[in-house]
């Protein structure tokens, strides 16, 4: 893999946000054939942990680290990651991505993803009607992702910043 891993031992990562078990099983298979780990983040204060610990590396988190947010279970976790990241000076240039599995209906789906953007997310990958359509979905987006974007080499901002959990 070419792009934003190729500076030092940055290894791409996804950090996957509130999906279930079942969607985790789909996201890793898509993800583990571009060779990008993932791990998983079960609730809003683990992952704003998680993010803050990471950034005392900037040019880790910015080269090589995308949140993937699952908002078909709870969308309103979703949009609290989202307000997170974003209102903080530290993480607010991570790139982080929407995604919604088939089992959410359409129109639905569309406000749910609508919300995102209005929240500062990247992108979105909705789901197909079947697992492996899906899975090609994640590793499609994950080539493209960490081989084609280029992304600032650290935080634009220097300063510390204090993340409240709501």
């Amino acid at each position: 893999m070419q792009g934003n891993t190729d500076s030092g031992d940055n290894h791409a990562s996804v950090l996957l946000v509130g999906a279930t078990p079942m969607d985790a099983r789909v996201i890793s298979c898509g993800l583990k054939r571009e060779d990008i780990s993932m791990d998983i983040a079960a609730d809003v204060r683990t992952v704003i942990d998680r993010l803050t610990t990471m950034c005392e590396d900037e040019t880790t988190v910015a080269s090589s680290c995308l949140v993937a947010i699952d908002f078909t279970t709870a969308p309103a976790d979703g949009l609290t990651v989202l307000n997170a990241i974003r209102a903080s000076p530290r993480l607010q240039t991570l790139p982080a991505i929407a995604l919604v599995n088939h089992t959410v209906a359409p129109d639905e789906a569309k406000e749910r993803i609508q919300s995102a953007y209005e929240h500062g997310v990247n992108g979105h990958i909705s789901g197909a009607s079947d697992i492996e359509t899906y899975a090609d979905a994640i590793q499609e987006f994950a080539a493209f992702w960490f081989s084609q974007v280029s992304l600032p080499p650290q935080s634009l901002y220097s300063d510390s910043a204090t993340i409240s959990y709501d």
